[in-house]
């Protein structure tokens, strides 16, 4: 019996001892302030690199610029979050493993967020060649899990549940409300974001991180049409050529083949005259990129595509008002409009007093219409994918998910490295000491274990 229990307790203190080894190596450390990081060639400083600013940055020069990153003693590097100005079409990229530098193949989907996973490696350097680059942000993290806003991006969807068509970043959130966090993160939909407006890199970078805090995963796509000021419809009708938007937004629709699609007020909200533009040509392509013989180019490549519903902003007919005061559980219970209202805040260089989230008139981020529909008029009125395969309402429950570590912190400072090696950093040693516990019961038991075996020996073997 004693021998019984012995084994119970070993096979007991081994499975709580895997548990605290995984529980200890999911925590990725950031590492960046205890590398050493040299500049060489070009414009700017590792200060430049490590203050949590897009406006800065260092600007490598058309060749013979490198950044060189050296690991912290007796802590391998894990992996690069690289925040970009400007990505070089050609990322030339080593790492040193203890045997001398080798090259090491990027790939990623083009976006000035990057984060690129290392084999555990000693050194990194990055070199400009034949083009210049310029980077704005820098992170580096050992071992582990990363933090919830390290952005890891999917590509762009192959086929969305929803397609969204703001004309800037943060248009999603200030017009479309709580639609991003409810359906990207609450329920997992594919929802793919296309901006009407390439935007300038600094909105771009803003654009991403609010995205991401709304639970977006799939890349957005900027078009390539510049951010024009007009000041009336027509004048942006002559600004942007329109059968070039309609072009661009036929494609988009083709490409993404979505259940729904949700686009602007055809009165531009406040009266944008951009806005105003974008919902009138989004009118005009999705009857085209359901037809034959409309821009042949992108009907060849992607197929047609007749989206079986497409609603507009303060849109008058088969009108409802969204419920974005939902409790979501994705986000610690927080609501999609509250989640819509952070994600806003993302977006540092339009916090001039001029933008706020609303309930109210044509700012409304509630009030939506059916536009077009080929599934016939909703009847419930809360979920813009209802008569299609993946309405709300097939959803007995919303996935559950870590909440509060999906919103992005202001960054912690970083521990200076402890004079003792062998030191155990001051958040882990909980995890620390119930290891060694745990060692030390599994040597006793193991103890106790050996006089049960010796006890049964002797009893099985009286002396003669």
């Amino acid at each position: 019996m004693r021998l019984k229990r012995g084994i119970l307790l070993i096979l007991t203190l081994l499975i709580c001892t895997a548990c605290i080894s995984t529980a200890y190596a999911q925590e990725a450390q950031e590492l960046t302030g205890r590398c050493a990081v040299v500049l060489s060639g070009g414009k700017g400083s590792v200060a430049d690199l490590t203050d949590h600013d897009y406006t800065t940055q260092w600007k490598a020069p058309k060749s013979g610029g490198t950044l060189t990153v050296q690991a912290p003693e007796g802590i391998p590097l894990s992996g690069i979050y690289l925040l970009w100005d400007k990505l070089p079409k050609t990322l030339y990229f080593s790492v040193d493993s203890g045997d001398g530098w080798m090259d090491y193949p990027v790939t990623d989907h083009r976006l000035l967020h990057q984060y690129v996973d290392l084999p555990d490696v000693r050194g990194i350097k990055l070199e400009s060649r034949e083009e210049p680059m310029i980077l704005n942000e820098l992170r580096l993290y050992g071992p582990g899990d990363l933090p919830k806003d390290v952005q890891r991006w999917n590509p762009p969807c192959e086929k969305a549940d929803l397609l969204l068509i703001p004309t800037h970043p943060d248009d999603e959130d200030l017009f479309f409300g709580g639609t991003l966090p409810t359906y990207a993160g609450q329920y997992g939909k594919n929802v793919q974001v296309v901006y009407m407006t390439q935007a300038t890199r600094r909105r771009r970078h803003e654009a991403l991180d609010g995205l991401w805090l709304v639970g977006v995963r799939h890349a957005p796509v900027f078009s390539p049409f510049e951010d024009m000021y007009c000041d009336s419809l027509s004048e942006a009708e002559q600004a942007y050529h329109i059968p070039e938007v309609t072009g661009w937004q036929v494609e988009m629709i083709r490409r993404f083949k979505p259940l729904a699609i949700i686009g602007h007020d055809i009165e531009g909200e406040y009266g944008h005259s951009v806005h105003k533009l974008n919902a009138r040509c989004l009118q005009k392509a999705v009857e085209q990129a359901g037809k034959d013989g409309f821009y042949p180019a992108s009907q060849k490549q992607y197929g047609l595509w007749d989206t079986p519903k497409c609603y507009l902003h303060n849109w008058p007919e088969n009108q409802r008002l969204m419920d974005w005061d939902k409790p979501l559980s994705f986000f610690g219970g927080k609501t999609g409009y509250e989640m819509a209202g952070e994600a806003f805040r993302c977006h540092l260089s339009q916090q001039n007093g001029h933008h706020a989230m609303s309930k109210e008139g044509r700012r409304d981020c509630r009030n939506f219409g059916l536009y077009r529909s080929l599934v016939g008029p909703d009847v419930m009125l809360d979920d813009f994918l209802e008569h299609t395969d993946e309405a709300l309402a097939a959803f007995q429950a919303a996935p559950s998910s870590p909440t509060a570590s999906l919103i992005p912190q202001a960054p912690e400072a970083i521990p200076e490295p402890a004079d003792n090696p062998g030191e155990v950093p001051e958040a882990r040693w909980p995890v620390a000491v119930g290891a060694s516990l745990i060692a030390l019961a599994l040597l006793l038991a193991i103890g106790q274990m050996r006089k049960a075996l010796l006890r049964a020996r002797r009893s099985s073997h009286p002396r003669q």
